[in-house]
């Protein structure tokens, strides 16, 4: 029979996966991509099966600094949208390390008539049938100001970006527009944070890794003996982690309702 633990563990490990905050590491928080939904099931998979989460008084100090600090320290990133009637608009800031007196820019999309503006001038513009346009605009150092527009479709339908020496298309991502001008020591900060916390998630990683082995561990080993049909779950539940992100949140979050309801319920009378 398992041997019932507090629920504080998991849910300081996963409080700080779940916590939204943009630029932060690896774990950046909601919304989940795979690699932070596996990390939620391992962590409730290691604590139901072995009950080895180490670090809670690190994980509350992490999580305060992941709340507090988060929102001064990393830059506000992506383009901001707007909607007016049949026009999407998208507004953002590029800050240009390689300037060029000519640069190459693209913009791309089916259906649907579009602009990319370069502080305040057009610099290519999309229209049906065409599916792409090329042309190029002067492309100096410094902080530039980009506007999308966009006509007859959805905005998500369309991808603009530069065009390298090598002919390459190169998007404009999160990881280069922000959303308000950005002075060079803000963004050294956020860089810097950034490196600081991806080391910082890369530590708990390890330290789950090891929790997840050792659990795993112990698993095989209890699946030759008399608990095997609990460990076999275990085996099972792991097999099925290909279901997809949904699955995996969905299981992780059954195994802490199943902990929980142990916990609370009363002990039986001997």
């Amino acid at each position: 029979m398992l041997h019932v633990r507090f629920l504080r563990a998991p849910l300081l490990w996963t409080a700080f996966v779940l916590f939204p905050a943009a630029g932060w590491g690896v774990l950046h928080g909601v919304p989940l991509d795979r690699f932070s939904a596996f990390v939620v099931f391992a962590i409730w998979w290691s604590w139901y099966f072995g009950g080895l989460l180490p670090g809670r008084w690190l994980l509350i100090s992490l999580l305060l600094v992941k709340a507090l600090a988060g929102p001064f320290l990393f830059v506000d990133r992506g383009f901001r949208a707007e909607h007016f009637a049949n026009e999407h608009w998208m507004r953002g800031y590029f800050w240009v390390r390689s300037p060029q007196d000519r640069q190459n820019f693209y913009l791309a999309g089916k259906n649907v008539i579009g602009e990319l503006w370069i502080d305040g001038t057009e610099a290519v513009r999309l229209e049906p049938p065409s599916n792409e346009a090329v042309a190029s605009a002067p492309w100096p150092s410094g902080m530039r100001r980009l506007t999308i527009r966009v006509s007859g479709g959805s905005a998500q339908r369309v991808e603009a970006g530069v065009v390298d020496a090598s002919g390459r298309k190169l998007p404009f991502d999160e990881a280069d527009v922000f959303a308000s001008p950005v002075t060079a020591w803000r963004l050294a900060v956020d860089r810097t944070t950034h490196g600081v916390t991806t080391l910082v998630d890369g530590a708990l990683l390890i330290v789950l890794a090891w929790s997840f082995g050792v659990t795993l561990l112990g698993v095989c080993v209890r699946a030759v003996g008399p608990s095997r049909h609990e460990a076999l779950l275990a085996l099972a539940s792991l097999a099925a982690m290909s279901g997809g992100v949904r699955w995996l949140i969905t299981f992780a979050l059954a195994l802490g309702l199943m902990r929980a309801v142990a916990f609370l319920a009363p002990p039986e009378e001997q």
